[in-house]
């Protein structure tokens, strides 16, 4: 989960600041490399707040 502030065109071509989006991403893969995306997502620019959860599949839970 993210959350940040970005800038944005209005309808007269000015910037507007729009403040606390929010922003879930969800990823399947390798966790180092989940581990790595997430360090970069929480370091950019306008990020206010970073979380990080992991889950399963369900797969070979008995």
């Amino acid at each position: 989960m993210l959350a940040y502030t970005y800038h944005k065109r209005s309808n007269l071509d000015r910037l507007e600041r729009v403040d606390n989006c929010l922003k879930v991403i969800v990823v399947k893969g390798d966790p180092q490399k989940i581990e790595s995306l997430y360090g970069k997502l929480k370091s950019a620019k306008g990020v206010k707040h970073a979380s990080f959860g992991i889950c399963t599949t369900g797969k070979g839970i008995v």
